[in-house]
């Protein structure tokens, strides 16, 4: 059974899920070059089909992520009244029927008023296809196909309990983010393999909107600075700022419950580029604090409110339902330092974070939805890595080498001769293998550095990534040696949780390690990332240090890179010094 999942909007994306495997899953931003596009996943389709070796008339089941008024769904399928009609939905969709939903893409589509008529609607099946350039079309969908909406934090909940391998009993889900599908928190339990809902709040109770107001006041976009509050919090005092100067902006939970909402009002959209931002009228209220406070204390105060606040929801919902194991997904576990608060509290045997909780985990969540209610005895299976992107032959990488008259070297051990390189302090591109799903480069998009010198650090902010200069990089070490730099130990795969470093390990890796004391690990297994692991067993070799340093390989603002051009334009355009992508290697001459 194939299904294909589909997210049309911030972060868009598509997936393709085979009998409840993925097979497939990738972000638009890597196609259309536009950082948190909302475009039609088109190309991420295509992508999608592509890598499962399967075309238009093998799709059993399109699931789309959100509410079936989406223009962009109905336009680019050209879904007809009937398809409409026939399609389900999963979760509480906001109670459109198809009328509503046809008056709504009428409305979109057509430019009418609410004098739209049914008759009318159902006679163009609400759209003009002709009308629309053929670029923005795709093949209509098979008459065997069906189609499914899956409500927002319902995608959320599935892309992250059916990739955990939790069994349904004792494990609590929690969703969170800015909002979606007019919710933005949700507890859910499974049972008889059904997500059920517990308990969700709107817009007032939202966690999300709260940070994200912060980080518009500390002049940042929403849905893109989040992370660069996070890091600059650990350079701030959170004692210098009255908790009352931002608590007032945060709504209060009791027992789990929201008591004390907070009237953020409608936030504006405005696009940049394919891309989605917000506003909130009340961010200007934060802006004038950092006239009265420096603007790191106050990312650290909205950081502990953060956590504090998430905490005390997830201890009164364990509580309540005495789960021993916890999943989340959503935008607001993107956070973390968050997820490490929840892990530090051992309050749960087990815990996992969808690697992609952000709305680009969309279109996984909502393609697993799908299966697992078609399929209700099957079980939830664990994922051991997100590679689920296009890869590139050696041999076509060579042909585009040659064509541009570069200037290149085959290797037999692409591992060694990087190795050597990262050892003698060279900054190393490294482009191997399908590209990884979601916001993490995970050692196969990656810009690659010696993490025993601090310097290396602002190095690779300056001249690569040319971004503020307190944002901090990654490691990637062999999970063998976990224990020897980590304080917990966990198999940490995804860069999705920040951990305490050792301090008498610190000095050993200062590139890697933020202004408070941790890092946010990737740990690689050799049966899981076997040239990555490779790599850094040959670097240990050379140094005696099974780490490296690890960020995406883009510049900031702009997405990964997908393709083998991409990678070239970002060595050619920064100070990255050698290029491996498979197996051939690039050197830049040096300087005079």
């Amino acid at each position: 059974m194939n299904i294909l999942g589909i997210h049309a909007y911030h972060d868009s994306s598509a997936a393709l899920v085979r009998n409840g495997k993925i097979i497939a899953a990738v972000d638009e931003e890597r196609f259309n070059r536009n950082k948190h596009t909302g475009d039609f996943p088109r190309k991420s389709v295509e992508c999608c089909l592509n890598m499962g070796n399967i075309n238009w008339d093998d799709v059993d089941m399109i699931a789309c992520a959100g509410s079936p008024s989406s223009a962009i769904i109905a336009r680019n399928f050209q879904l007809d009244f009937q398809r409409l009609k026939e399609a389900s939905t999963l979760g509480d969709i906001n109670k459109l029927t198809v009328k509503d939903y046809l008056k709504s893409v009428g409305k979109s589509m057509l430019g009418k008023t609410d004098k739209l008529s049914l008759a009318g609607l159902k006679e163009t099946a609400a759209l003009q296809p002709d009308a629309l350039p053929d670029y923005l079309t795709l093949p209509q969908i098979p008459d065997n196909a069906r189609i499914a909406f899956v409500e927002h934090h319902m995608a959320h909940a599935a892309s992250a309990f059916f990739t955990s391998g939790y069994p349904e009993e004792d494990t609590l889900l929690i969703t969170a983010d800015g909002i979606g599908g007019r919710k933005s928190l949700v507890v859910w339990q499974v049972q008889n393999n059904q997500i059920k809902e517990l308990y969700h709040v709107g817009g007032n109770g939202s966690l999300g909107w709260f940070y994200g107001m912060v980080t518009e006041g500390l002049g940042w976009w929403v849905g893109d600075g989040e992370g660069k509050t996070m890091g600059l919090a650990p350079y701030g005092d959170l004692t210098k700022v009255p908790e009352e100067a931002l608590g007032a902006f945060l709504p209060r939970y009791e027992d789990g419950l929201l008591v004390t909402p907070y009237e953020f009002g409608v936030p504006t959209t405005y696009q940049e580029g394919s891309s989605y931002h917000w506003h909130f009228k009340d961010s200007e209220k934060i802006k004038t604090l950092t006239g009265a406070y420096e603007r790191a204390d106050i990312a650290a105060r909205a950081q502990d409110l953060l956590e504090q606040e998430m905490l005390n929801i997830i201890k009164a919902w364990k509580t309540k339902t005495k789960a021993k194991r916890l999943v989340t997904a959503g935008g607001l576990f993107l956070n973390v330092k968050l997820n490490q608060k929840i892990i530090e509290a051992d309050i749960f045997d087990e815990y996992f974070i969808f690697p992609c909780p952000g709305d680009n985990g969309l279109s996984c969540g909502a393609a697993l939805a799908a299966y697992y209610a078609e399929h209700p005895t099957s079980r939830s299976k664990q994922i051991r890595d997100v590679c689920w992107g296009p890869s590139y032959a050696p041999e076509n990488i060579k042909t585009l080498l040659d064509d541009r008259f570069l200037d290149y070297e085959i290797v037999d051990d692409p591992c060694e001769v990087a190795a050597e390189e990262l050892a003698n302090g060279q900054i190393v591109g490294w482009f191997q293998g399908n590209m990884e799903y979601g916001p993490r480069a995970l050692g196969s998009r990656s810009i690659l550095m010696d993490p025993t010198k601090a310097e290396n650090k602002d190095i690779i902010n300056a001249k690569v990534k040319f971004r503020e200069a307190f944002r901090p990089f990654c490691p990637s070490l062999k999970i063998e040696s976990s224990n020897r730099f980590l304080t917990v130990e966990r198999p940490e795969r995804y860069m999705i949780t920040a951990y305490r470093v050792r301090e008498e390990e610190i000095d050993q890796i200062p590139a890697v390690v933020h202004k408070d004391g941790t890092c946010r690990p990737q740990l690689i297994e050799k049966d899981i990332y076997p040239r990555f692991w490779d790599l850094l067993d040959k670097f240990e070799q050379k140094t005696g240090v099974p780490v490296l340093l690890n960020t995406s390989f883009n510049i900031k603002g702009e997405p990964i890179v997908c393709n083998p051009r991409e990678a070239l334009r970002c060595f050619f355009d920064t100070g990255i010094e050698v290029l491996v992508m498979e197996n051939t290697v690039m050197r830049k001459k040096k300087r005079i």
